[in-house]
């Protein structure tokens, strides 16, 4: 793996400004968040991989350029799979009962001893939908509504979502740094 430098990584800062910076500001505080949660720890390795495909899908150009930071083990295979029903697309197969089980521990830890009653909410939720009780459209709405502020759990749950239903996380962009981006 070659040695990266500031240089590079404000390099690809730059590609991602250039693409969404002016049109879609959100999409480029969205980048910036990631990399800020990362940084700070609020997430690891593979979260960042499957919030940068989402975000960065259809741009395979970008991808490329932010795989050089990733570890081999995270890259994010090119060209992209498109067949997303049930399928985690950075591992490109189903989703298993682990992936289900770290989700709802990362759930969990979200909203325990703060605001349990979320967290047994959410239950309620994968309660009703395993048995028919909503579709997959309302436990998107429902999961939308009770995630709200949580970007982390919103692109965690969308890996269990078909892209027709998945959720755009709401960017609070006064709180992410972004920098010589034009004032609307």
């Amino acid at each position: 793996m070659k040695k990266l430098s500031v240089g590079d990584a404000l390099s690809l800062l730059a590609a991602v400004k250039r693409r969404f910076g002016y049109e879609k500001r959100e999409k480029y505080g969205s980048f910036l968040q990631i990399m800020k949660d990362f940084k700070a720890e609020r997430i690891d390795a593979r979260d960042v991989k499957l919030r940068v495909y989402e975000l960065l899908d259809g741009h395979e150009d970008l991808i490329s350029k932010f795989n050089i930071f990733l570890p081999a083990e995270y890259e994010i295979k090119l060209p992209l799979d498109r067949d997303d029903d049930h399928v985690d697309q950075q591992e490109g197969r189903m989703l298993e009962t682990k992936d289900a089980s770290a989700f709802l521990e990362k759930v969990k830890d979200m909203f325990d001893g703060k605001n349990e009653e979320k967290y047994h909410e959410f239950l309620e939720i994968v309660k009703d939908f395993k048995i028919g009780r909503i579709d997959i459209s309302v436990t998107a709405a429902r999961g939308n509504e009770l995630f709200q502020g949580h970007t982390d759990l919103i692109l965690g749950f969308n890996a269990f979502l078909a892209k027709k239903y998945r959720i755009t996380p709401l960017v609070q962009l006064d709180t992410v740094f972004c920098y010589n981006l034009p004032q609307t």
